[in-house]
């Protein structure tokens, strides 16, 4: 009996060591898995890489948006296009002798027109504000409640659609209208109006 207890002990040890790797339906189940974990982690990375790109645009929309109020505190007047005030050279804003606002990494200003009629900022999301001239930040004389505003807006290269030529995204700040920055989703390169 024990001989045969041995004989058993050595078939087990034996087959132990000779089976080494995986069969093909471990594998197959292991690579379902991955697959299954990537389809549901690639479209939220992409979300989170477009929320951080947003997130910078809305910083430094903040920075100028700061900026421009310490502009007309001390010259009673916003730094807009109308009085030729600011200065942009793709990488950052300057508000005359006062101030430079840095702008983050592939952040850029979208071309703008206004009417100071009815306080209305329009942006043309296919095309950036133009190194030297006007289009930069605009001018209402007036808001609807009496006081002066501006308006801008910026987009960010990494959500550009090269295909169609536009900035897919785009954080406009309006003063007349708006408490804060908004962001803005575009589908074209079609003007819009804020």
């Amino acid at each position: 009996m024990r001989e045969i207890f041995e004989t058993l002990a050595r078939a087990v040890e034996l087959n132990r060591k000779n089976n080494k790797g995986f069969t093909l339906v471990e594998l197959l189940i292991v690579i379902a898995i991955i697959a299954i974990l990537a389809a549901i982690a690639i479209p939220q990375f992409t979300k989170y890489k477009q929320r951080a790109y947003v997130a910078a645009m809305k910083n430094d929309a903040h920075n100028i948006i700061s900026a421009e109020e310490a502009y007309f505190a001390g010259e009673d007047e916003y730094c807009t296009d109308n009085n030729s005030c600011p200065s942009y050279d793709g990488q950052k804003l300057t508000l005359g002798d006062l101030s430079t606002v840095p702008l983050s990494k592939n952040v850029v200003m979208l071309q703008v027109t206004g009417s100071t009629s009815n306080d209305t900022l329009t942006v043309d999301p296919g095309s950036e504000a133009p190194k030297s001239g006007h289009d930069h930040i605009v001018e209402f004389l007036r808001c609807s409640d009496g006081s002066p505003g501006y308006g801008f807006a910026l987009g960010h290269k990494n959500i550009y659609n090269s295909a169609d030529g536009y900035y897919k995204i785009n954080v406009i700040y309006n003063s007349c209208k708006d408490d804060s920055p908004v962001e803005k989703a575009v589908s074209s390169s079609s003007s819009y109006t804020h």
